[in-house]
């Protein structure tokens, strides 16, 4: 056998567990769906298809491991498995992945975010969300959306029940896809400051009935272009100057991303060098209303004006710099 076909379990409410052979290959669409006391399934490294449907409404599944194997998920595959706590991708997948413990799956070259579950913690890098992306993950409570994210399919947060914040550091507003946060009728919607009216007038974004600016205090940053800070796994600034608001008396976590053959040279928080503080390129701080913090990355050796030499004019454009040139 190679494959399960379409709805071949489907509706097998009483199956608990299921012995698939190694030699499976795909799994059909709506293969096991609505089999709700079924608790595991076993995804051997043969499997490179997983249809749509696939796993519908298989509320008695915990946990699942997708193969590196796997190169083709249709949509809504995991949807209303509202007791999953864990998603992974397994490591070597050439198309998806489960990058910073995400607990989700991400289509690796587009960075969209497809499918997630209860415990979801969306990364920076993330863009996009599929449609029916997050749907119906009814333990998740809250989510924060990146800055960088420019689509967000339809339905992709619908029926998420137990949602109670939502934090959104987009700038440039954008409509979503329909019904994109349909049934999250207890979510708060925190957003940047200034931005409500935007967001008000925005569909789907509009659906929210609570639409606040997000709490906490102003901080002023810079950020050379030889890397970027990524703020609260939110914010990104990067060759950029602004004010981003932070949490008021608790701690704050900032992420430095150097560019390829550059590194982190210096973090000042209201003039005071904090690099030392600086672990795996990681700062966890408490932040003063109307502070400023300077990051600055620098080219690793002597290479500083990057054009792979070191030669006389990485000693004038070092002169030039110094003197303000």
């Amino acid at each position: 056998m190679t494959s399960i076909g379409y709805a071949a379990f489907a509706g097998c409410s009483g199956l608990t567990s299921i012995a698939i052979p190694s030699s499976v290959t795909s799994f059909g669409e709506f293969a096991f769906s609505n089999c709700s006391g079924l608790t595991s399934i076993a995804f051997h490294s043969s499997v490179t298809h997983i249809g749509r449907w696939a796993f519908y409404n298989c509320t008695g599944l915990t946990s699942v491991t997708i193969p590196s194997s796997v190169t083709s998920i249709g949509e809504r595959a995991f949807i209303g498995c509202s007791g999953l706590t864990s998603i992974v991708v397994e490591s070597g997948n050439s198309v998806y992945d489960s990058r910073e413990n995400c607990n989700a799956i991400i289509e690796t070259a587009s960075n969209t975010l497809i499918g997630g579950c209860n415990y979801t913690k969306i990364p920076s890098s993330v863009t996009s969300f599929g449609n029916y992306a997050l749907g119906s993950c009814k333990g998740l409570t809250s989510i924060e959306i990146p800055s960088g994210v420019t689509s967000i399919g339809e339905y992709a947060f619908a029926y998420c029940s137990g949602l109670t914040s939502i934090t959104s550091y987009i700038t440039d507003v954008f409509k979503t896809g329909r019904n994109a946060f349909s049934g999250c009728d207890n979510a708060t919607l925190y957003v940047p400051k200034g931005l409500v009216g935007a967001y008000q007038s925005t569909a789907d974004w509009n659906s929210i009935e609570k639409i606040e600016e997000m709490p906490g205090i102003t901080l002023a940053m810079a950020c050379n272009n030889k890397g970027k800070v990524t703020v609260n796994g939110g914010v990104q600034f990067t060759n950029d100057m602004g004010e981003v608001s932070v949490y008021d008396g608790t701690d704050n976590t900032f992420v430095f991303t150097p560019e390829e053959n550059c590194e982190l040279e210096q973090v000042l928080i209201d003039g005071l060098d904090v690099t030392l503080s600086v672990k795996n390129n990681q700062l966890t701080s408490k932040i003063h209303n109307n502070s400023k913090m300077i990051i600055t990355f620098s080219k690793t050796g002597y290479d500083v004006n990057g054009d792979g030499a070191v030669d006389i004019s990485d000693v004038v454009k070092l002169v030039n710099f110094i003197l303000g040139q």
